[in-house]
């Protein structure tokens, strides 16, 4: 007899596990970013994106040197900021507006994007 409730009370917690999906993340794909302040290439500060979406992403980070920036990253929405690199004078010259991030203020990555961010 008691054989037989556990068997029902297992079939049934099983029952109730049903519906669960699970998905793949996207793969990472290099990101080519172009970054200017006032039309000047930046040089020498950190680049940080960080994902607003669920599709998978995270945090990517990279150097901006003469202008340019390659980060691996996932595909999704991000918003971004700058932090200071081995000097703080390229760093002094963005905007404080770009010294963290806002949620006003997204980019949509998909893989093999070029990226042109404009710190003004």
């Amino acid at each position: 007899m008691y054989r037989y409730l556990f068997l029902i009370g297992l079939l049934l917690s099983l029952a109730g596990c049903g519906g669960v999906t699970v998905t793949k993340n996207p793969e990472q794909t290099e990101v080519n970013f172009n970054v200017t302040t006032k039309g000047q290439p930046v040089d020498d500060v950190k680049l940080v994106m960080l994902a607003i979406d669920d599709k998978g992403g995270g945090q990517a980070e990279g150097t901006v040197a003469k202008g340019k920036a390659k980060l691996t990253m996932y595909p999704g929405k991000y918003t971004y900021y700058v932090e200071s690199g081995k000097t703080s004078t390229s760093f002094a010259k963005i905007p404080a507006a770009y010294h963290q991030g806002a949620m006003d203020r997204t980019i949509e990555v998909q893989a093999g994007s070029e990226i042109e961010l404009k710190l003004d």
